[in-house]
């Protein structure tokens, strides 16, 4: 999968750590090749909240990313950082600071995304090119092992006897139906013109078929013509109409916006329902930039109660998944974030969010919640016998 390298990334937050930049004359539009239309993944009927997904993202993570620094004279911000990222299992100050400054960068490089950030040549940090975005699964067509390879341009992938080599000859994509022995293979091309390349995965054009998804990031395998073709990933991310509609038969549906979901606050109210749907955004980018480095499939967490028992687990795997960061940076922005009238990312109250039994939860009955608080002082613990 596409995706930044940690090094060169480390040298572009070194140049713009404390960005505040908003890119407010940006539209989606500018930060991916979006599929047109209204059916094959078409996402022309979509774009007014596409737009306003990425406003509200921007917005959201400039906060987290500006407050972050604070956690040592700010009992909140720290409590946040123990909650999604297990911080209290970390006693050295030189290991904190570090481990800080990752999940800081880790944030960054999704901001840089979303503001289109440029090189010193004023070429795109993300070239649009090579991360695509759908508003559902149905451009996808399934193809049969035996069927001849195409290449990047959708010509023939052709032998050194100029013969026509089977998708299951070549060998990169051997290797991806072999990882699973339920993979299909799923061909682009053909509703998304330009993206010559196949997606190998269990489910492809039937994903948006289960309503209860709301997206995922694949991996597009593009190849180069040639009897040894070469292989090149390509970020797509696929939207289902159930994350911007909204999951059926939800006791409490995902608020289409940051306004709306802080004006639902009431004290307990459980940080897991107080996410608008443009976190699904922030979430998938984490996937398309950071690639195999972040969870996916089965070790991914996604409830709160299951993001917040990642942190404490070996390897620091609360780093590596994007949830850990959703809960972070949407518990910063209801913390830290401002009024603005009625825009969609305005924040009318100030709300903490700390860990209780109970509380309201999404009706699963699950004991630990994240409940919405008043919040108190910065450097006063309320519950000291608990504290870190």
């Amino acid at each position: 999968m596409a995706k930044i390298s940690f090094l060169l990334g480390l040298a572009t937050v070194l140049l713009s750590l404390v960005s505040t930049t908003i890119g407010a004359d940006l539209k989606i539009d500018d930060l991916f090749t979006v599929q047109p239309g209204t059916s094959n993944g078409g996402c022309d009927s979509r774009k007014d909240v596409l737009n306003q997904w990425h406003a509200e993202s921007v917005r959201s993570l400039n906060v987290a990313i500006s407050v972050i620094d604070q956690w040592l004279d700010d009992f909140r911000v720290r409590e946040s950082l123990d909650y999604f990222f297990g911080f209290d299992r970390w006693d050295n100050l030189d290991d904190s600071l570090e481990t800080v400054a990752s999940i800081k960068q880790e944030m960054q490089f999704v901001l840089d995304f979303l503001n289109n950030k440029k090189e010193g040549g004023g070429t795109a940090l993300y070239p649009k090119d090579e991360y695509w975005l759908f508003c559902s699964s149905d451009f996808l067509t399934e193809k049969k092992r035996t069927d001849t390879a195409l290449d990047k341009n959708g010509n023939e992938i052709l032998d050194k006897d100029k013969k026509p080599v089977p998708i299951d000859k070549v060998p990169a994509y051997l290797d991806a139906l072999n990882a699973d022995a339920k993979n299909k293979i799923w061909w682009a091309g053909e509703k998304a013109k330009g993206l010559n390349g196949y997606y190998f995965a269990k489910t492809g054009r039937t994903y948006c078929s289960n309503r209860k998804n709301l997206g995922a990031t694949t991996q597009i395998n593009i190849a180069t013509g040639g009897a040894v073709p070469t292989v090149k990933e390509t970020a797509a991310i696929i939207f289902c109409p159930s994350a911007f509609d909204g999951v059926p038969n939800q006791l409490r549906p995902t608020a289409n916006s940051y306004l709306e979901a802080n004006k639902r606050l009431e004290n307990d109210y459980n940080l897991g329902d107080s996410l608008p749907k443009s976190t699904t955004l922030i979430h998938e980018l984490f996937h398309a930039i950071r690639g195999d480095d972040f969870l996916s499939g089965d070790d991914e967490k996604y409830d709160i109660v299951d993001v917040y028992a990642l942190g404490p687990e070996p390897g620091d795997k609360a780093e590596s998944n994007p949830e850990s960061y959703v809960f972070f940076i949407g518990h910063m922005y209801h913390l830290f974030g401002k009024p603005d009238g009625n825009q969609p990312w305005s924040i009318p109250k100030n709300w903490d969010f700390r860990i209780i039994d109970g509380g309201k939860t999404r009706g699963d009955n699950k004991d630990m919640v994240a409940g919405a608080k008043v919040p108190g002082p910065a450097n006063v613990d309320p519950d000291p016998d608990e504290s870190d």
